[in-house]
């Protein structure tokens, strides 16, 4: 379970990356409303979210009695300026907090998938249900990624 769990987490950033490259800028930088986010912000999210998840990650594994904050992923796009950050950055550094985090996935011991910890909005997570979560946030940015260039 865990194998397929993490190559289907160590395949998103390629799969994000796929998604985009080659866009025009302007389909890029498209937002479908005035409160909605282009293709552009959606790869930096991904991307500033993997900070948060690289976190969790530890936390989950490494902390007595781990805590894992919420954020708000608003406040964040609007305050980081995520409209005007750099796509290749916010990818290249995806892609290596995907593979440094996978990495440490791969060398723990099965029991350590059942690790929790309490997360504030959505209460006890194991490390198992905080993978899941990454790999269905990219799937579900993916969708909306493939939506908004389509146009």
């Amino acid at each position: 379970m865990e194998d397929t769990l993490l190559a289907a987490y160590d395949l998103g950033p390629e799969r994000v990356t796929t998604a985009v490259v080659g866009l025009p800028e302007e389909t890029l930088r498209r937002r479908p409303g005035p409160d909605a986010w282009s293709i552009h912000e959606i790869v930096v999210h991904l991307s500033d979210a993997e900070i948060v998840g690289s976190d969790r990650i530890r936390r989950a594994l490494a902390d007595k009695d781990a805590r894992l904050p919420a954020f708000d992923e608003s406040a964040w796009g609007q305050h980081l300026s995520y409209d005007i950050r750099d796509l290749a950055v916010a990818l290249d550094t995806f892609r290596a907090l995907r593979r440094a985090n996978a990495d440490i996935l791969r060398h723990i011991p099965t029991e350590a998938w059942d690790r929790t910890a309490l997360h504030s909005d959505r209460g006890p997570m194991t490390v198992r249900d905080i993978v899941r979560g990454y790999v269905d946030h990219v799937e579900y940015h993916l969708r909306q990624i493939e939506r908004l260039a389509a146009g």
